[in-house]
């Protein structure tokens, strides 16, 4: 069963140094750009440090991560639950998030692949379009920065399988751009075509939603959300939403 709240009081910084650091160290083997972006990001997005050593995320049974790119937060649970078992144990006062199964969507074979090669047997990574697969029944489902790629309709179809799969004291974790955050969420967009441009891919397009609109969304389907800033130390205006089942 879940935490019912996220950790608003101070991280453990060993712990996660230590999470983000082995981490990182999976991605040793897939090339220098794919370690440099997991090092990067695993350090100094904020989300990482809510999931791995915020002491809210819980633990439960089966954990799906929807558009999990690279694998990195199923990467970091992976530590988690390796260190919490290992010799060193577990530095933080708060609980590791422990997950017995870790699962991966992912639409694009080639970073499905640097996945699969980092995680190995600590996760399972599927190919194809999470608008088409139906997840497990999970204890979590996380969407982290995935919704804003897809069309509105998919976005739909997407969230509610999504609450559909979650089961009771089930938590659906979402971090997305909030279209109300001004010049913050001008940073978000800028940043997104940048990437887009960068790997050629022009034909992009976004569709971003205030934050107000996601929680109403969530609500829509039954489900108690809390919604927070999560652009702590970025210039980015994202927001978190935990909408628990």
């Amino acid at each position: 069963m879940l935490h019912d709240t996220m950790a608003t009081g101070e991280h453990d910084s060993r712990s996660f140094d230590v999470i983000w650091r082995r981490a990182s160290d999976r991605y040793a083997g897939t090339g220098r750009i794919s370690r440099q972006f997991a090092a990067g990001k695993l350090k100094g997005d904020p989300i990482y440090r809510e999931l791995f050593a915020g002491g809210g995320l819980g633990s439960g049974r089966v954990l799906v991560d929807i558009g999990c790119g690279q694998g990195l937060a199923l990467a970091g649970l992976a530590e988690c639950r390796a260190l919490a078992g290992g010799e060193a144990g577990w530095r933080s006062g708060a609980a590791p998030p422990l997950f017995h199964r870790l699962i991966g969507i992912e639409l694009r074979p080639r970073i499905a692949s640097i996945a699969r090669q980092a995680l190995g047997q600590d996760a399972e990574i599927l190919t194809g379009d999470a608008v088409d697969l139906v997840p497990p029944v999970a204890s979590a489902v996380l969407l982290l920065d995935v919704l804003h790629l897809m069309p509105r309709a998919a976005q739909e179809a997407v969230i509610s399988r999504g609450a559909a799969a979650l089961e009771p004291g089930g938590v659906l974790v979402l971090r997305e751009a909030d279209a109300g955050a001004g010049s913050r969420f001008a940073a978000v967009r800028a940043g997104n075509w940048l990437k887009a441009l960068a790997v050629g891919n022009v034909r992009q397009r976004f569709h971003f939603r205030t934050a107000s609109e996601w929680r109403t969304r969530l609500g829509e389907e039954g489900l108690a959300v809390d919604m927070r800033p999560m652009g702590g130390g970025t210039p980015f205006g994202n927001v978190l939403l935990i909408a628990r089942r």
